[in-house]
């Protein structure tokens, strides 16, 4: 357990993510899912309010900011016209469910249960970007997802009372962002050995040909 104030610090990874992100999306190097990042805008909004009904502080704002900088990286790609949006009827499907999950929580009108179904949407909201990113990777950036289970990791570390409202979401975008890191970053590497090959054949049979 570290000081809670380390909170801020994982706050600045955030923000470093997000940085980047945003910075490549204007340079058109990224491209944002329409689907994923309209819902992860919205969800964690909805995680913020329930873990303040439960009594959640510092942590809480690292689930404020977790919305904030997918709102400006939707703007930004809308804007400059970066954004993927060319939506399947999977991903339609997806952010209905994740659309349901919210709704879901209004109807409860329970705290517990708002950070679940946030939990829930925001996960199928991933569906659609962890697709793109698998076939893919050159569309996304692993550094924003890398901050993100940075910061996610310190927000756990510096918890002084563990309970779902103050763990869970943290837990979750940890799992989150690792997940989408690693995809990306494997995904890439296998392209870019696949494309290596493709040219050294495509090098031999020129040779071959003189």
């Amino acid at each position: 357990m570290i000081d809670p104030h380390f909170v801020f610090l994982a706050l600045l990874f955030n923000f470093l993510g997000a940085g980047i992100y945003v910075r490549k999306a204007l340079l058109g190097r990224v491209r944002p899912h329409l689907v994923t990042w309209s819902l992860w805008a919205v969800v964690p909004y909805v995680a913020f309010l329930a873990q303040l009904s439960e009594g959640v502080r510092l942590p809480a704002f690292v689930t404020l900011v977790a919305g904030v900088s997918p709102t400006l990286t939707l703007l930004v790609s809308v804007r400059s016209r970066t954004a993927h949006w060319k939506t399947s009827r999977f991903d339609i499907g997806c952010g209905l469910c994740a659309v349901l999950g919210v709704v879901c929580w209004a109807v409860f009108a329970d705290a517990r249960y708002a950070l679940v179904f946030a939990i829930v949407a925001d996960a199928l909201a991933a569906i659609p970007t962890f697709r793109k990113s698998f076939t893919n990777p050159e569309s996304e950036n692993w550094v924003q997802y890398a901050c993100l289970t940075t910061s996610s990791v310190i927000t756990l570390a510096s918890l002084q009372v563990w309970t779902f409202a103050a763990y869970g979401w943290a837990a979750y975008l940890a799992l989150l962002g690792a997940g989408l890191a690693a995809t990306i970053g494997l995904r890439g590497r296998r392209a870019r050995a696949d494309e290596r090959i493709v040219v050294r054949r495509a090098t031999r049979r020129v040779s071959e040909l003189r």
